[in-house]
């Protein structure tokens, strides 16, 4: 790869595989990236796919390759299809252009063609029988190269291609693009570099230029200076290294380092270009305190990068902060990285490790702790596995995956002299009861899946360092089980006397049914074996007044009675049911006791409650006879019972007060859930009879299977029945409760419900938790009402039921809630704490702003609690800002962070400076509008072509267009606008406008603007009046289409209002009413020495004017945006 000079793109499988493809079929490596990817390229075209008989040669397939590219990439078209309808990011080859490409101009590019190209291996198959193409890289290349492969193409419509704005940046989608295209032909887009380094930096596009990445740093680092960027500690940044940079950097830090923001960019750089006396300069930076742990982290890497040994090595006092100086152990860990293993022994840097100061946080320290055991010497194991057996915390989460990494790289180690009898200490100390939470939960131990003989061997060692009273543990982690019981039987006595009291114990443990080899081993097993006298019961007589002995017999009888109670317990409950059957077909109203013997005896009997009877332990026991006999008596119990449990008894349950009614239910829902047609048949009658116990009787199932078939019995229920279901429900709603009982019985019966609740909660019948969950439930299940309740509650309400009524507003209603602020009804500290309420999403434009400015304001980030605080009672609003800036980025609201980013607190600053570089790239990713095909076709075929999108696309080819009418006067058309008679004087300003009037529509008409129905306008022949003087109209060239207007105002400069116009006319007069944003004022200078007498005390210097003018289009914005053009009309001077 380093032959190859890829670089950072050898990281990429697809780069690696293109050099790698490329060195087996020619034994040469690509010289440089470009080649890489041509190479590449030139192989997927050649691999024709489907293609039988493939027609195109393969230089034409690359053209057409590109073509598409380029319409893939500047169209938004994200994937192609054979045939089919066009849809959004989809295209069928059949309604792309067939103009003829400038090499072969006679020759259509066809659907056939398409195709075939479609065909290769360069497009990979997509979702709904399309493809697209293999990678975004390949696309963005081959873009690249259509569009630098005209020779007619410009900057300007580089730029227009880009959807570059007014400060040069493009929006994101495009930084792979312009990479490509500042790879292959610099001089196109070389402007944009300083404007685009930040998108450049991620592209992995490795520039040939050191021109370009001096640019690229140097605009990096002024960013940085300004405090204008923040760290990017995903970017690959050696692909920008260039002669110059250690330069740049050195002026950086003897200019003086403006925040950590800087340090951190300086330090990167330094650290990617591996500068050594850049190096020298920032360690004194790493040392200081002054900056945060973030920044001197990065600084200390830099160091480590580009410092000889003596200025790494003068890293080491940040191994021995304290918590205070170091509370997350950043420093501690950029200095073990810094300087373990070169500069660090083992023994050094097992006494500054220390458990983790911060608990809570993901940060540097603990990733080291992971992958430190991998950067141990082999020979240092033992001594790094008897300081971590020595320490009481390494099995908590101080230390984090740690210890596990140590097992491991130990375990694959255990053949190396010392390691494994000081890993079976560290085990020994990891699987102690006290400490071995963590490790119970791994998925898989190491010595798992090794031979038993080597897990055996850790085993024995173990053995020697716990007590008998663990050996449990032994078992729980793996290392002792069943299939050991022949191993410890053969060997026992040949093993060290020390780990005998263990292994005995472990014995006993695994050891229960001999076969005939262990039977044969036990009884003939000597006495001075140590196991003899623990497997003495299964030899020969045994003495009955032996513990073994005693021990058997206590186990054999507790199994005996555990069987005989079971069987009992069965039988009892046979006869229950059989007597119960008999009782309740003698009797229909005894039914429930037939219900209450399928449940389980004892008095924790939660089946007494549940809802599908089939489910009950007893129902097993009855045939099918039985089990239809149950279902006939229960139709009878239904029509006969009369319920008298009311809500009453719901405080204090007695199983004989409550279980006669609620059995009929639970036979209901069991109904429900097997004989539904039956429920829908019942009479209104016995609905009635049976609502107040259906609503109010427990549910006990430990799944949610009991829910859903007390929802299923009331979907069943007609219409009348349904309404003397919420009667009872209503009925059995008590005042106040500390909850809403049966909420999802309620939650089914709101339609019913909810204006009498809304009613009732209106007059004050409910209050406290439960008026507030029967709030909840109005909002969420009553949405047609919502808004209307939850206003005259929040109005009338008590302060509980208020404050939920106003929750509720802002769930379901937002706007009404932002009136109410804008109203005066609400404050600002009551509208922030219902923000966690708000579908964010779902705000309007406005309402997203308002929330934004409220939030930061009443809790701005500085105010934010500490992790270890969290969640507290602000935590909720808190991320509740934070989802609402997330979406002011979403939408790119740029003028919101800008106005929140004023007169903040420094960190509030710093916080919102993040936010509002995100929003600024979400403005100009969202300002990207595809270009049709056809269109892209015509702007390459043209050098005076322009692309128009929107309304500022418009205004920079009028202001361009006035630049070539600049030139064009100062030749010899100045006699258009001018009275040659024996005293020359300029024409009347309306003259002169319609002469730029026609000069405008000559040079944007005609398809130099791409576009349709391009207009140019003088709408008002008798000059300045209510009209504008020019306005140009254009249908855009992206899609959708929509017509654009650009308004220019103009002015002689002997005007007496040359200085209110821009605003009193152009801006208030005519954009503003129209909703238009762009606008133009143009002015038409004379030189002083030229003008008539009557012109005296205009204005003489050109600068000053444009500079006051510049001045006054700057206080429009951002609202409008006006640009300031003096047209010079003067005479050329002979």
């Amino acid at each position: 790869m380093t032959k190859a000079k890829l670089g950072r793109l050898a990281a990429s499988a697809l780069w690696f595989q293109a050099a790698a493809e490329r060195w087996r079929d020619s034994e040469t490596l690509p010289a440089s990236p470009l080649a890489a990817i041509e190479y590449e390229v030139g192989r997927l075209l050649a691999d024709s796919g489907t293609t039988a008989s493939p027609t195109l040669p393969l230089d034409r397939k690359r053209r057409i390759a590109m073509r598409m590219a380029a319409m893939a990439v500047f169209g938004g078209i994200n994937r192609f299809a054979r045939s089919g309808e066009s849809a959004a990011g989809r295209c069928p080859v059949g309604t792309l252009p067939s103009t003829a490409e400038p090499d072969e101009p006679g020759v259509p590019v066809g659907p056939d063609m398409y195709s075939e190209v479609l065909d290769t291996a360069l497009f990979d198959a997509a979702p709904g029988g399309t493809v697209a193409f293999r990678h975004e890289q390949y696309s963005e290349y081959l873009a690249a190269r259509y569009v630098t492969g005209r020779d007619s193409v410009t900057r300007a419509q580089i730029r227009d291609l880009l959807r570059a704005g007014p400060d040069g940046q493009v929006p994101g989608v495009f930084g792979g693009v312009l990479a490509w295209l500042l790879a292959l032909r610099l001089e196109l887009a070389d402007d944009l570099v300083t404007a685009n380094a930040p998108l450049l930096a991620q592209t992995g596009v490795e520039l040939p230029s050191d021109e370009v990445r001096g640019l690229i740093t140097s605009a990096l680092l002024e960013t940085a200076r300004a405090g204008d960027t923040e760290p990017e500690w995903g970017y690959e940044l050696s692909p920008l290294v260039h002669p110059a940079l250690q330069s740049t950097l050195c002026r950086h830090l003897a200019a003086g380092l403006t925040d950590a923001g800087h340090l951190w960019w300086v330090a990167r750089l330094t650290e990617a270009a591996r500068c050594p006396g850049v190096a020298e300069s920032l360690l004194a930076e790493a040392l200081t305190e002054k900056w945060p742990a973030w920044a001197r982290r990065q600084a200390v890497a830099a160091v480590a990068a580009g410092g000889d040994l003596a200025t790494v090595n003068a890293l080491s006092p940040l191994l021995r902060l304290d918590a205070e100086r170091d509370p997350d152990d950043d420093l501690l860990a950029s200095a073990i990285e810094a300087l373990y293993p070169r500069l660090l022994s083992t023994t050094a840097l097992l006494e500054v490790l220390r458990p983790r100061t911060n608990r809570s946080l993901v940060g540097a320290y603990l990733v080291l702790l992971t992958r430190l055991p991998e950067l141990f010497a082999v020979g240092d194991l033992p001594e790094i596995l008897e300081w971590a057996s020595e320490l009481t915390a390494i099995a908590g989460d101080g230390y984090g995956l740690f210890p596990e990494r140590l097992v491991d790289i130990a375990w694959r180690n255990r053949r190396v002299y010392g390691v494994l009898p000081a890993l079976a200490r560290l085990v020994a100390r990891l699987i102690a009861p006290s400490s071995g939470v963590r490790w119970t939960h791994r998925r898989k131990l190491p010595w798992e899946a090794a031979a038993d003989e080597e897990r055996r061997s850790l085993l024995v060692l173990i053995a020697r360092n716990i007590s008998p009273e663990n050996v449990y543990d032994l078992i729980t982690f793996h290392l002792a089980g069943d299939d050991d019981v022949d191993y410890l039987l053969a060997t026992l006595p040949m093993l060290p006397a020390e780990s005998w009291p263990v292994l005995v114990e472990t014995l006993g443990c695994v050891f229960r049914e001999p076969n005939r080899v262990q039977a044969d081993a036990v009884l003939m097993m000597s006495e001075d074996h140590p196991a003899f006298a623990a497997t003495a019961g299964f030899r020969g007589a045994v003495n009955p007044d032996s513990s073994f002995s005693e021990q058997r017999r206590r186990t054999r009888r507790r199994e005996l009675l555990k069987e005989k109670e079971a069987d009992d317990q069965v039988r009892r409950q046979r006869d229950r049911l059989t007597e119960a059957i008999a009782a309740a077909d003698a009797d229909a109203t005894e039914w429930w006791t037939i219900a209450r013997a399928l449940a389980r005896e004892g008095h924790d009997r939660d089946d007494l409650f549940t809802q599908d009877l089939t489910s009950r332990s007893g129902w097993k026991l009855l045939d099918e006879l039985e089990r239809e006999t149950v279902f006939k008596i229960g139709f009878r119990y239904l029509e006969r019972h009369q319920p008298t449990t009311g809500p009453e008894h719901l405080d204090h349950i007695n199983d004989l007060d409550v279980i006669p009614d609620w059995s009929g239910v639970y036979f209901l829902t069991t109904l429900a859930a097997h004989r539904p047609e039956a429920v829908r048949g019942l009479d209104v009658e016995v609905w009635r009879r049976w609502a107040s116990p259906i609503v109010t009787a427990w549910n006990n199932d430990h799944d949610d299977n009991g829910r859903k078939l007390r929802q299923a019995l009331l979907g069943l229920a007609q219409p009348p029945a349904r309404v003397a279901l919420a009667d009872a429900a209503l009925a059995a709603l008590p005042a106040e409760s500390d909850f809403l009982p049966q909420h999802a019985t309620y939650r089914s019966l709101t339609p019913e419900l909810a204006s009498r609740l809304a009613t009732r909660l209106l007059r004050g019948d409910h209050y406290g938790p439960l008026g507030v969950n029967l709030v909840g439930l109005l909002v969420k299940e009553a949405p047609a009402t919502a808004s209307e309740f939850c206003l005259r509650l929040w109005e009338t309400g008590q302060a509980m039921l208020a404050d939920a009524a106003l929750r509720g507003l802002a769930e379901h209603d937002p706007d009404l809630v932002f009136k109410l602020y804008d109203e005066h009804k609400l404050d600002a500290e009551e509208l922030a704490n219902v923000a966690p309420c708000f579908e964010v999403a779902a705000l309007s434009d406005p309402g997203v702003g308002l929330l934004a400015r409220i939030l930061v304001d009443r809790h701005p980030p500085h105010q934010d609690p500490p992790w270890s605080e969290r969640p507290n009672g602000n935590w909720e609003v808190v991320r509740a800002r934070d989802r609402v800036l997330g979406e002011v980025v979403a939408r790119g609201f740029v003028n919101v962070l800008e106005d929140l980013h004023k007169d903040q607190h420094e960190t509030d600053r710093w916080v919102l400076a993040r936010y509002l570089r995100q929003a600024r790239a979400r403005a100009r990713d969202m300002a990207f509008s595809p270009v049709a095909p056809a269109e892209l076709l015509q702007l390459l075929g043209r050098a005076d072509a322009r692309l128009v999108g929107n309304d500022e696309d418009l205004q920079s080819a009028v202001i361009e267009a006035l630049r070539d009418l600049q030139h064009t006067l100062r030749r010899d058309s100045h006699r258009d606008v001018w009275n040659l008679g024996d005293v020359a004087t300029p024409q009347s300003e309306d003259d002169i406008s319609d002469w730029v009037r026609r000069n405008l529509e000559q040079r944007l008409g005609g398809g130099s603007v791409v576009g349709r129905e391009l207009q140019v306008r003088r709408l008002n022949d008798k000059g300045i009046g209510t009209r504008a003087d020019l306005t140009i109209v254009v249908s855009t060239a992206t899609q959708p289409r929509r017509q654009i207007m650009v308004i220019v105002e103009a002015k002689l400069v002997n005007h007496r209002e040359l200085f209110t116009a821009m605003r009193a006319q152009l801006a208030e007069r005519y954009l503003e009413p129209m909703g238009l944003r762009c606008g133009i004022y143009l002015v038409y200078w004379v030189d002083p020495a030229q003008r008539p007498q009557s012109w005296r005390g205009v204005r003489s210097d050109l600068t000053v004017l444009f500079g006051e003018l510049a001045e006054q289009a700057r206080g429009l914005e951002p609202k409008f945006r006006v640009v300031p053009f003096v047209l010079d009309i003067s005479r050329p001077v002979s």
